[in-house]
C-alpha cells in the first residue's frame, strides 16, 4: 500500500466518499464526482497522423471525424492531460466588496498554502502516476478560479469505463488530500 503524501493543511474525505464517473462529450471526457458536480476534464493526447493528408491539410472538421472515430473503436492513445481546479483566488471582480491590503494578503496567504499543498502533492505522486509535467490556467468561466492540468506519460484506452478505472487512484489521492 503506498502512503498518502498529503499534507494536513486541508481536510482529508473518507476514500469512499468520491466515485467518479467520466462522460465523453465532443473529444474530451468530462469528470463527474459522486454528486454528479464536474469536477474537472480528461484531455486525450490523440496524436493525430494520417498518410492520405498532410496535418497542414488536415481541417478541423477532418480531425474530429478521426478522433470520433478512435473514440468509438476505442483506440490506445499515448497520454492525456487531467484539467482540475487549483486554487480560488477571491480578490478580482469583487462587486459589493472592497478589499483592504489586509483582506488581500490573508487570502494570498491561503492561494499560497493551497499552492504549497499541490507543489507537494504532485512532487510526491509524479513518478508514482507517471505525471510528466503540469500548467496553471485561469477558467474562462471564472476569473478567479485558476485550474491545474496534469500531463501523463500513460498510454489509455479510448473508453469511459477505462479512463475511469485509469483515473480512479489519482482523482481518489487528489480527493483524500483535500484537492480536489
Amino acid at each position: 500500500m503506498v502512503a498518502n503524501n498529503c499534507d494536513n493543511v486541508f481536510l482529508k474525505r473518507d476514500k469512499n466518499s468520491k466515485k467518479w464517473k467520466i462522460e465523453y462529450d465532443e473529444t474530451i471526457y468530462k469528470i463527474y464526482d459522486r454528486n454528479n458536480d464536474l469536477a474537472g476534464y480528461f484531455f486525450p493526447n490523440y496524436g493525430i497522423v494520417t498518410d492520405q493528408k498532410s496535418s497542414s491539410e488536415m481541417g478541423e472538421e477532418d480531425e474530429e471525424i478521426i478522433i470520433e472515430a478512435m473514440n468509438q473503436e476505442h483506440k490506445v492513445v499515448p497520454g492525456g492531460e487531467v484539467l482540475v481546479p487549483l486554487v480560488k483566488l477571491d480578490l478580482l471582480d469583487i462587486e459589493d466588496e472592497q478589499i483592504d491590503l489586509d483582506s488581500a494578503r490573508e487570502r494570498m496567504e491561503e492561494v499560497l498554502k493551497r499552492m504549497d499543498a499541490w507543489k507537494t502533492w504532485v512532487g510526491s505522486n509524479s513518478s508514482r502516476f507517471n505525471i510528466i509535467g503540469n500548467g496553471i490556467y485561469t477558467s474562462r468561466e471564472d476569473r478567479n478560479m485558476l485550474s491545474i492540468a496534469l500531463l501523463f506519460d500513460s498510454k489509455f484506452v479510448l473508453h469511459e469505463k477505462e479512463i475511469g478505472l485509469q483515473l480512479n487512484q489519482i482523482l481518489d489521492s487528489l480527493s483524500e488530500c483535500g484537492l480536489l
